[in-house]
């Protein structure tokens, strides 16, 4: 089993899913991706990448790529991820701009 889920229908078809525009407030700035997502469990129960919805993450799952990801790469000074209240995961850079990473999946 990897770190991906896909949610699939009673009869194996991919379950349509809705992916809000963010709008909720700031919740936190993290400087760990871990820090973030544990955060954002707490608003949120599945996530989908920003530019894919076609693998969903349950807490777990995305935990556990989170780890993989802060083994890596930690943002640079200046920099975190941040969560709002509706589950979004980003990355503000100095300038402030937020590359949303995770959307929460609403049905």
């Amino acid at each position: 089993m990897g770190l991906f889920k896909r949610k699939q229908g009673s009869t194996g078809d991919a379950m349509a899913i809705n992916i809000p525009e963010p709008s909720g407030e700031e919740i936190g700035r993290f400087g760990t991706l871990v820090e973030a997502v544990e955060s954002a469990s707490e608003y949120c129960s599945e996530w989908v990448f920003k530019n894919d919805s076609s693998e969903i993450f349950d807490p777990k799952s995305l935990r556990s790529m989170a780890e993989l990801s802060d083994q890596n790469y930690l943002p640079d000074d200046g920099e975190y991820y941040v969560v709002l209240s509706d589950g979004y995961i980003g990355e503000q850079n100095e300038y402030g701009h937020i590359d949303w990473l995770f959307s929460p999946v609403m049905r």
